[in-house]
């Protein structure tokens, strides 16, 4: 495949060509991914950026949650490092929610709603809103319409934690997705989620294109393959 330019070919798990069992199996397929790939620490280091820059707890919004994985580590997180959290999640896909709730039965500190991130109009703005394996999803339109949302609806910043488009990355997930018998949506998934993922140069743009001022933007590359991608308003 040619990673010169992102790929919009379709993904299987943004269609509905799949079962409510393959659809779950797959939420915890990709986070066992994100286990073995260290993926939440640059989301975890983006939280101790923000919690630094302000003296009281953190309000904070996470855009397609998918499994709830990521908000349950930042909560894990703030009761380690004592940082009060005022948590929420919203993903369009109902199925998200339900195992959500099911999975942070015993935490009842995160609040997991279904919708479109556009139409959700909070009391008054998060702290900080964050998204992860969420961008490559979205299309150069929505990419930049989804950073716009996140800059209007945050009082701190917001972070992307997302794929790097690399000849290395694609090869070595797609190779490892069928070697260890992960199911057809994660095989068919995973190498084109890093084809239709970014490389460090293209953040600025999208940031500009989204009326955002690009120098406030910091972009770092995280192993394995990952941009932590923060935007700071101040």
């Amino acid at each position: 495949m040619n990673l010169t330019t992102r790929s919009f070919q379709p993904e299987l798990m943004d269609g509905d060509n799949w079962t409510r069992e393959e659809y779950v199996r797959t939420l915890r397929q990709l986070r066992l991914l994100n286990v073995l790939t260290n993926g939440y620490r640059p989301t975890l280091r983006a939280m101790e950026h923000f919690a630094a820059r302000t003296d009281g707890g953190l309000r904070v919004l996470d855009v397609g949650f998918g499994y709830g994985d990521t908000l349950r580590q930042v909560a894990r997180w703030g009761k380690r490092s004592g940082v009060a959290l005022d948590l929420t999640g919203i993903d369009l896909n109902p199925v998200s929610a339900e195992l959500a709730h099911e999975a942070s039965a015993d935490d009842t500190s995160v609040r997991w709603l279904t919708g479109d991130v556009f139409a959700h109009k909070p009391d008054r703005p998060y702290d900080v809103v964050i998204n992860a394996l969420f961008m490559h999803h979205m299309d150069d339109a929505q990419a930049v319409r989804i950073l716009r949302w996140m800059a209007e609806n945050s009082t701190l910043g917001f972070f992307v934690n997302d794929l790097h488009r690399h000849r290395v990355a694609y090869s070595f997930i797609r190779g490892f997705t069928r070697l260890f018998g992960f199911n057809r949506l994660i095989r068919h998934d995973a190498p084109l989620s890093v084809a239709r993922s970014f490389r460090a140069h293209e953040w600025p743009d999208y940031a500009a294109r989204a009326g955002l001022v690009p120098e406030r933007l910091d972009v770092k590359w995280h192993w394995a393959f990952r941009y932590g991608v923060r935007y700071d308003h101040v």
